[in-house]
């Protein structure tokens, strides 16, 4: 009696996750309908890149926009200061080509250093171009970028240039401390003094690098330079908004995700149904 039960409940499980498997089937299949609409019109442009961008790349570059998007979301406070952002950031990154996730961060990091201090999102936008165009003119590695931007989000939060943080400068984007020393009448070499005397406040970078004339100075600088290795990133910015975009509208990624989950839950069932 007792194994005729156990048979029975075994059974009926099995069942149960066999329903549950048809479903979750369903859903991946709906899923993956999703994504083929989705990437329908560039299919013949994505194919001769197939080698480069599979579907882990697609994947990938789906979460690298949900964080991007994130960011810029809790870095604003309304709608249109959201999507006020989101054009300068995608600007930014296409005029300075540079992988527009780092963009999102430094963006998102300066608004939330900068507002207490009162400062506009156009001029958080424009300290962001700055520093961004004035990096790639100087054709800073991807390290040294990294760097530049993490330590100067950190100045403004701590209200000054110095130490650590104005070497990294120094080093990564010395046309920005040339334009720092033209704003306080200075010369170059003065800077590292001023630094470490604390006079290099975050006042001041505010307005050397909101100028119209430096902004348009690097703009066109900007022009200039360029490499394969930028240009893959402009290409691989695009991907990433592309199928962000795609992804938001369709909610193909959570779809994925809920029958992954599905499965990882139910993998002991699966496993002993299988074996039985």
């Amino acid at each position: 009696m007792i194994v005729g039960s156990l048979e029975i409940k075994l059974f009926a499980s099995l069942a149960r996750l066999q329903s549950d498997m048809d479903k979750a089937g369903k859903t991946v299949d709906v899923a993956m309908s999703r994504i083929d609409k989705a990437i329908g019109t560039t299919k013949a442009a994505f194919t001769g890149l197939a080698g480069a961008f599979g579907a882990q790349s697609i994947v990938r570059l789906a979460d690298e926009y949900k964080r991007f998007d994130s960011q810029l979301k809790l870095a604003t406070r309304s709608a249109s200061q959201y999507q006020e952002a989101y054009a300068r950031v995608v600007d930014i990154s296409a005029k300075s080509q540079s992988d527009i996730g780092a963009i999102g961060v430094l963006y998102a990091r300066l608004a939330n250093n900068l507002r207490d201090a009162g400062a506009s999102q156009q001029e958080v936008g424009d300290i962001a171009e700055s520093i961004s165009l004035s990096l790639r003119v100087a054709n800073a590695t991807v390290q040294e970028t990294n760097s530049v931007m993490l330590q100067l989000s950190q100045s403004f939060g701590s209200g000054k240039l110095n130490g650590q943080e104005f070497l990294a400068v120094a080093e990564g984007a010395p046309a920005l401390l040339r334009q720092v020393a033209k704003e306080m009448g200075r010369t170059y070499g003065e800077l590292k003094d001023l630094a470490t005397e604390g006079k290099i406040t975050a006042d001041v970078l505010k307005r050397a690098w909101t100028n119209p004339e430096y902004l348009e100075g690097v703009r066109e600088q900007v022009k200039q330079v360029g490499t394969i290795a930028s240009a893959m990133t402009v290409l691989k910015n695009n991907l990433t908004l592309y199928i962000g975009e795609a992804d938001k509208a369709t909610g193909t990624s959570k779809l994925l995700s809920q029958a992954i989950i599905f499965l990882s839950e139910n993998i002991n069932l699966l496993v002993t149904g299988g074996l039985a």
